[in-house]
């Protein structure tokens, strides 16, 4: 259980950045909403977390690739790859995560993976890995399922990845840059 603590405290660590407005101010009332939500059904003897994740939260990873690190959205779904960097035009795969030991699907293996986790407590974000998407096909940092033809990984696994790469001193030219 030390592991999963360390591993939350590092997120949180990484998540010094804030939501832009008005998408912060949303997210505190969907928050708010959920943490309502839950107590309502307490009441009632059930324990539902009723949290915003998914598609939801996938969104938001994207606004944030897109407004923060220049990648153009793709306006229709793309099996494994959310859109293309603006600089160099290549494929961004974007997995936005809110628990510290999420499972990380990737259909096919993008240019640049960029995972981002979003704190649940102070909504605010940041970059768990953002390098090279072929870390999935690396057996140490993720596995393909051949039943459901994807990779599957973990956010443990992409912040030993991410250190990885840094130990490495790989080149950053598969790596976003934030613009401001």
């Amino acid at each position: 259980m030390a592991k999963q603590s360390t591993n939350q405290d590092r997120l949180n660590a990484l998540a010094q950045h804030s939501l832009p407005e008005p998408f912060h101010s949303h997210l505190e009332q969907v928050h708010k909403i959920c943490r309502q939500m839950r107590d309502h059904v307490g009441l009632l003897g059930m324990n539902l977390d009723f949290t915003p994740d998914g598609r939801f939260v996938g969104d938001m990873g994207e606004l944030i690739a897109a407004l923060k690190f220049g990648v153009t959205i793709h306006k229709s779904l793309k099996g494994g790859q959310d859109g293309v960097c603006s600089v160099t035009g290549k494929s961004v795969e974007v997995k936005l995560r809110t628990q510290a030991n999420s499972i990380i699907w990737v259909k096919g293996v993008p240019d640049i993976l960029l995972v981002i986790y979003l704190c649940p407590t102070s909504l605010r974000w940041g970059v768990v890995y953002n390098g090279p998407g072929t870390v999935i096909q690396d057996t140490q940092f993720a596995k393909y399922n051949e039943r459901h033809g994807r990779y599957e990984t973990s956010i443990p696994k992409m912040l030993a990845a991410s250190e990885a790469m840094l130990l490495q001193d790989q080149p950053t030219t598969l790596i976003l840059h934030q613009v401001h």
